[in-house]
Parts: structure tokens; sequence; C-alpha cells
């Protein structure tokens, strides 16, 4: 099988996936819930959208810096607005084709700062390491400081108990989560099957992101600037977590939600992020779960996440069209700065 058929068919299948949750989320939407998720989107106020908006795009900003971090060690010291445009056109491609985004990312910052694209892709699995770590700590934290947390999701598997006086919620979570797990197990065996991929192979494929994660770990203790750094990365995850913060203040029925719940969300919706293309359709249905294990309605939690959803995306979408018109406006003559 080609690669570039393995790529088509892979695309397809995370697509697929993505459809098929969200068909999962409306499928038993009323006519009533539909005109009250119309009335949530529409009564969602403008300026708690615009500082989502603004913490994610700062979010950007701060990730072009930080990767600017891992670059100038190297002896190059690219200009920052190329280096913004181009996290910008990796994000923009990304929705389409997962993993595709880092390798333009990097052809791109390439082609107008001469720097060698197998250097940057180092400084790319670098990133991905640390962002992989700190995800980890961010759950671990999470779950630490809402231990109910825990215990609601083990009442909902066990489906034995009656401690909420929701039942039917519980059991949808219940169903829910079954059927996650049976959809990560389908999508793994097939992605295996396309990418011609044994058991074996995945187990190398483990090892080797554990091995990557130690050196991208080692590599930043040769970082001269290691505190900024990590000031970086800890603003980045900030700056998520915030913006689901702001999700709940644009909807009056989320406005009571804080920071816990935000924190949860992050996690959630980083992990629906990565299951298909952009997110779409697992990003929703994951943060709709999430929000009705604190109590929120169905359809106000599936108005929350098509509204996060919908931020990040169109963000992406702007910014990234405008980073690809802009990147040869900006460049009419350059030449990457090395330094001798």
């Amino acid at each position: 099988m080609n690669t570039h058929l393995k790529t088509t068919l892979q695309f397809l299948l995370f697509l697929s996936l993505g459809i098929f949750l969200i068909w999962l989320s409306i499928k038993d939407i009323s006519q009533l819930d539909a005109q009250q998720i119309k009335n949530s989107f529409l009564n969602a106020k403008p300026f708690w959208i615009c500082m989502a908006l603004s913490t994610l795009f700062l979010s950007h900003i701060i990730r072009a810096l930080r990767w600017r971090l891992l670059i100038t060690p190297l002896g190059y010291f690219p200009k920052k607005r190329n280096l913004v445009f181009s996290v910008f056109t990796g994000y923009l491609v990304n929705l389409a084709v997962p993993r595709l985004g880092e390798i333009l990312k990097c052809t791109t910052l390439s082609k107008y700062e001469k720097i060698p694209v197998d250097t940057l892709l180092g400084t790319i699995i670098t990133e991905r390491v640390i962002d992989i770590l700190s995800m980890f700590f961010i759950f671990l934290f999470t779950f630490w400081i809402q231990p109910e947390f825990i215990k609601k999701v083990y009442i909902a598997i066990t489906a034995h108990q009656n401690t909420y006086t929701d039942i039917h919620n519980n059991a949808g979570v219940f169903t829910f989560i079954l059927i996650s797990a049976a959809i990560i197990i389908i999508v793994l065996f097939m992605w295996l099957y396309i990418a011609d991929k044994s058991i074996q192979d995945l187990k190398r494929i483990v090892k080797n992101i554990i091995r990557r994660m130690g050196e991208g770990v080692l590599s930043i203790q040769k970082l001269k600037q290691r505190r900024l750094f990590i000031a970086y990365t800890l603003l980045i995850w900030c700056l998520y977590g915030i913006s689901g913060f702001f999700g709940f203040l644009m909807l009056s029925e989320m406005s009571h939600y804080g920071l816990k719940e935000a924190l949860m969300i992050l996690c959630s919706g980083s992990i629906g992020m990565v299951l298909t293309p952009g997110g779409i359709g697992a990003y929703t249905f994951v943060t709709q779960k999430t929000m009705e294990l604190y109590g929120a309605s169905a359809t106000t939690a599936l108005t929350y996440g098509w509204l996060l959803w919908l931020i990040q995306t169109g963000m992406i979408l702007v910014g990234g069209l405008f980073s690809l018109a802009l990147l040869p406006l900006t460049n009419k003559t350059t030449s990457g700065e090395k330094k001798l």
C-alpha cells in the first residue's frame, strides 16, 4: 500500500469517527432542544467570546516564542513574525491532515529563514514530548484536586449506586464510556491494518515515544533560557485552561462553573482534539459528556462544546489563511540570519 493511499485512508478513518461522534451527540436532540441550542448560540456574550479568542491567539504567539528558544541554540535566529505565521500555517493544515501540519510548519519556516528542515523537525519532536509530559501532569493535578470527579466516573461505570439523583445521566455516561472504549479499540486495529503494522510494531512505537520523551526532557537542560522555556510552557497551558473558563461565561447557564471544571475541560478537550482531524465531532462529544458529569444539561453542555470548538477552529482558519497570505508579502527579500 503506497504512502499516499495510507494517508488518505487514515484521514477518512478518523474523519468518519468524527462524523459518527457528531451524530451520536445530536441523535436524541428534539426540536425543542434544537431551539434551545439555537437560542443559547444567539445569546452567547460577545465580550467573553472575544476574551476566549484573545487567550487562544496569545497562546499561539507564546508557542512561537517558545519554539524560537529551541532554535536559537542551534545557531539560527528566525524572525518572530515568521515563527508566528509558520505556527498558524501548521495548525491550519492539521485541521485537515493531522501531523502533516508539523511538517509544513517546518518547511515553511525553512523556506523563509533558510534553516534545514531536519534541524527544525528535531525541535518539533522536543516540543511534542514536552507537551505530552505537560498534559500528563495536568491530568494528575486535575484529578488530585477533584477526587470527587473520579467518584462520579466510578459510579457511572459501575451503575450500581443511586448517589446521584439523575440516574439517566449516569446511564448515559456509562454508555459513553463503553462506546469510547470500543471506538478506541476499533480505531486502533483499523489503523494497524491500514498502516500495515503489527502489535510488535505498536510496542516499538510506544518504546520509541518513551525514549524520545526522555531525550526531550534532557534537551531542556541544554537550553540557555530554561526558566523562560518552562514559563512559556506553563503560560501556554494556563491560557488553554482560561479559554475554557471564558467559555463558561459566554453562556448564562454555565456561568456558575469555575476553574476546576475548566481544568477538566482542558483534559478531556485535549483528548478530543487528537482523536479526529481538528477535533471535529470528538471535541464537542467529550466536552459535552464531561460537563454532564458536573450536572449541566445535555443541550447546554453540547452548546458549550460547539462554541469552544468553533472559536478554536475559526481562529485557526482565519489566522492560518492570513499567515499564508502575509508570509510572501513580509519576506520579499529575506535570508536566514545564521550565527557565524
